[in-house]
């Protein structure tokens, strides 16, 4: 067989794959949907099982949406059609939103969220939507694959690397998670992959999460770096953004 060949049969074989990954993404949630609208249109139900009833409707329909906006997403990335919104935001104000959006999820798992709050506070100019985008894609991933313990974001500006108004923002986030091991980090950025197919059985995702968060912090000049990671220790993830502060005369 010669190398084009090759190369069309495993391009064949990677559009196969994609599309059984997002099928089955899609399916489980819409099923799961579908399934509990039928038992609240057929079955005599209490008042608290038509309440559990709905909130699994509304937690599966809002899974589909965000695997179609990751889809749109990284589309657009794909054909470098994205752009960034830019606009002023306050850097504490923007962690205490994380923390209120994360902390239910974290205490459905019975892990402990802390977000460590800026001793100054810190006024820029970007897209705040995508960061925050970003921090809840990191920060959900660190909560779905802990399950005792603890997730902890700290933040740090670095002003030694300030280049006119611009300066460095860093994002750490640790858990105390299953980990990874050598071989397994390697395939953390790939498009429709996890770890290992053990771990997407389990925990199911399209991986898409991580190529998005690290795209959109390199169109802010900066990226998403795995920095450590040890089985059943957890790992710690750094997400880096060169961004513009705001003065105010």
């Amino acid at each position: 067989m010669d190398r084009s060949l090759q190369a069309e049969v495993g391009e064949a074989s990677r559009d196969v794959q994609f599309l059984a990954k997002i099928s089955h993404e899609i399916r489980t949630p819409l099923g799961a949907v579908l399934g509990f609208a039928d038992l609240l249109s057929q079955e005599p139900a209490s008042e608290e099982e038509r309440r559990n009833f709905l909130a699994a409707i509304v937690r599966n329909g809002e899974s589909v949406m965000r695997l179609v906006d990751d889809l749109l997403d990284y589309s657009r990335i794909e054909a470098k059609q994205f752009k960034l919104d830019h606009q002023t935001f306050s850097l504490r104000s923007l962690l205490q939103e994380i923390r209120e959006d994360m902390e239910l999820r974290a205490k459905e798992g019975g892990i402990i969220l802390k977000v460590d709050e800026l001793v100054d506070d810190v006024s820029l100019s970007s897209d705040s939507l995508r960061i925050k985008q970003i921090l809840a894609n990191l920060l959900g991933n660190a909560i779905k694959f802990t399950s005792q313990g603890s997730v902890r974001l700290r933040t740090q500006i670095v002003d030694n690397v300030a280049v006119g108004r611009f300066i460095k923002v860093i994002f750490l986030i640790e858990d105390t998670g299953i980990g990874l091991s050598h071989m397994e980090m390697h395939r953390l950025f790939h498009p429709f992959s996890q770890a290992d197919t053990s771990t997407a059985l389990r925990f199911g995702g399209t991986g898409l999460g991580l190529v998005i968060s690290r795209e959109l912090a390199r169109l802010m000049g900066g990226d998403v770096r795995l920095l450590a990671s040890q089985p059943q220790v957890g790992s710690v993830f750094e997400v880096s953004l060169v961004l513009e502060r705001q003065t105010h005369s």
